[in-house]
């Protein structure tokens, strides 16, 4: 290492320094993100309702619901004690719902798009299901700190002598 990286290596990390900031913010960003999905997830109710198979399969594939997955998990992760607990159960259920609906939709278009009477009715009971366990979760993080305090920064710059 020469003079100058050493000299560089005596700076404090701005990347270091600013990752619980950016943390904060990118939480903040996926508690939009989930309140998002859960208004797209309304407006895919009529796929399910005219059984559009591709439908369904597409809608899970675009933002926002694409990236609930990635929302959710960044939040639970900056979540402690009971609500991180009741707000993973909720989310593994979404999940394992959102699933099915889509496993039955790919299920039917492998059909011919046709689905029988207990599909479609598992299709639409799992769907609605997926919905209200996503709302829970929305519910349980709109009470945190990441969707009721605005966000506190705090630059701290240490003094370095050259």
């Amino acid at each position: 290492m020469g003079a100058l990286g050493s000299l560089l290596a005596s700076f404090p990390s701005a990347a270091g320094a600013a990752s619980p900031v950016i943390s904060e913010l990118k939480i903040r960003e996926s508690v939009k993100g989930v309140k998002d999905s859960v208004e797209a997830l309304k407006l895919y109710e009529d796929f399910v309702s005219t059984k559009d198979y591709y439908g369904i399969k597409k809608s899970l594939r675009v933002p926002p619901v694409s990236e609930i997955r990635r929302d959710c998990r960044r939040i639970i992760a900056g979540l402690d004690g009971p609500i991180k607990k009741d707000t993973d159960k909720a989310y593994n259920q979404f999940i394992e719902n959102l699933e099915q609906v889509d496993f039955l939709a790919t299920k039917a278009i492998q059909n011919d798009n046709k689905a029988g009477d207990k599909e479609l009715a598992q299709m639409a009971a799992r769907f609605t299901d997926a919905q209200v366990k996503l709302q829970k979760v929305l519910e349980l993080i709109s009470t945190t700190r990441y969707a009721t305090e605005p966000v506190s920064v705090r630059l701290e710059t240490a003094s370095t002598e050259l």
